[in-house]
This record gives C-alpha cells, structure tokens and sequence, in this order.
C-alpha cells in the first residue's frame, strides 16, 4: 500500500472544524461511500495492478435506539465494489453496487402478521462507476452514481438520484500511531430526463462533502476510529442545507475477516423517505460492520 507522510495537519484540522460548522438541524439524507469505494486507488500497490486486482464488500447493521423520526428503527446495509482495472497505481476503475433496506415501527392502528414490532419500509438500491487517478499522495477521482428508493409502504416515495462527482483523496497519512483518510467530493445531482421518469427531481442539485477518517492503531489487530462526513447541498428550489454523518467506534481484526462495533449518529430535516412532505430524522444508535 501507498503510505504518505503526514504534510497536511492544518488540512485536518481545517477539514473537522469546517464539518461541525456545518451542522446544523437541518439535514438532509445520504449514505456515505466507504474510502476504499470512492477512491478507486486506495490500497492500490504497483504488484496487484492489472485486470480486477481487489475487491471489497461490507455488510452492515445500524439500530437506531435513541431518534425523534417515527419512520426509522434500523436498516441494514450491503455493498460490493470491484476494481475492474488498476494501471501500475497511476490509473484504476471501480464498479460497485449495494442495497439499504429501510425498516421502521409499527404505525398506530397497524397489525404484524408475526410478533415483530417493527415493518420493512423501503429497499434503497445504489450503484456507480469510479474512475482514480494517482498524483503522488493525492488521488483524483470522477464518479458516475446512482440510486433509487423503492417503498413497500403506502406512504414512503420513489425518490431517485443521479450525481456526477469529482473529489480530491488523501489516503492513509501516518503519523505514530495515528492514520488519517481525508477527502472532499463535489458535484451535480439529479434525475437525468433521459429515464423518462415520472417521479420528482430530488431537492439537491449541487453538492460538497468534506470527509475524514482517523485510526488509532492501539495493539496489532485492534484500533479505534473516528469517521465523519459533511454534505453541503444546494437545493433545486433555492437556499441551501446540510447533513452530517459521525461514527466512533473500535476495529478488530485485520485484512478482509475485520469487523467494527462503533456509534452510529444521523441527522436530517428531511430525508425525502416520504411522498408528502419532510421526513426529519435525528438517529443515534449502534452499528455492526462486517468486511470479507
């Protein structure tokens, strides 16, 4: 792997504090790509270049114990990226695709048809095409990405998205102890008139999200982490609004059998889960990360 000495540490600091700046109540929702997904020459080394050299996938847990949304009780998450080309770590291209299935309680007046208190809302499906480019410590990186709500409940929308992305990634900074993973992505959203889609454009059209990542490498296979993203939007109808995502938790385990049990906090002033209407939500709860 690619490692670079740590050149940037105003760069952090600039990165956390503009992230909590941006925080306010009001949110709106998005599922973060892991690092190792967005940027597709993270972990990239000149002897695994060539045809398909890596692939990841996760599979993922979140109870959300503690929130003010009445439409969310946990969700469940999978992903799988493949690295479909790596050029000598200078070049490479990701595939990747996952599905979040959305699971909320019981409504008032509702029947289960077994004891479970709780009904599946929504699959929310996803999937894109990252292409990396090596510049010395800095990678580059364009993404064409997808996704797309679909309810099995009467109230919950179709909402779909279409985001062309560029982002800058600095990967796998070391200093002692301590790695860093920053990053920042911007770009376009929409609902490309070529689907022929009768459902609404999303609220978004522009956005920029500053990310980080911190480990702390505590023993040989055990550390703890610190991630947290900030999604600045633009919305179609004016104005703007941001969303934060945070996790604090420990890592164990090394390579593809890790396994991470952490904190999980998300907020929004309206996730657009629903046709009519903001659905705002506040999470905080647990989360189970499972990596192969």
């Amino acid at each position: 792997m690619r490692k670079g000495s740590l050149m940037f540490p105003k760069l952090l600091s600039i990165l956390f504090a503009f992230s909590m700046a941006c925080a306010p109540d009001a949110f709106c929702r998005d599922f973060p790509q892991p690092f190792e997904v967005a940027d597709p020459l993270y972990g990239s080394a000149p002897s695994e270049s060539g045809w398909m050299p890596r692939g990841y996938t996760e599979l993922i847990y979140c109870t959300h114990l503690l929130r003010s949304s009445p439409e969310d009780s946990f969700d469940v998450r999978a992903l799988s990226s493949f690295t479909l080309l790596d050029v000598d770590s200078r070049f490479a291209l990701n595939l990747y695709w996952g599905g979040i299935l959305l699971v909320g309680p019981l409504a008032e007046g509702e029947t289960a048809a077994t004891r479970m208190q709780w009904w599946m809302n929504a699959n929310q499906f996803e999937y894109g095409l990252a292409a990396g480019a090596g510049l010395g410590v800095l990678d580059l990186s364009f993404e064409y990405s997808r996704t797309s709500q679909h309810p099995w409940r009467g109230d919950y929308s179709q909402v779909t998205t279409d985001a062309l992305k560029w982002g800058l990634t600095l990967p796998e900074l070391r200093a002692g102890l301590f790695e860093f993973d920053l990053r920042c992505f911007a770009g376009y959203v929409d609902l490309f008139d070529f689907w022929k889609s009768s459902v609404p454009k999303p609220r978004t059209i522009w956005i920029a999200s500053p990310a980080a990542r911190i480990s702390l490498h505590a023993m040989p296979g055990i550390s703890l982490f610190v991630r947290c993203q900030t999604d600045l939007l633009f919305l179609r109808g004016g104005g703007t609004d941001a969303d934060l995502w945070a996790e604090f938790g420990i890592r164990t385990g090394r390579g593809a059998g890790r396994a991470e049990f952490y904190l999980d906090y998300f907020g929004s002033g309206d996730t657009e889960e629903l046709d009519k209407g903001p659905a705002p939500a506040s999470l905080l709860g647990f989360g189970l990360r499972l990596y192969r």
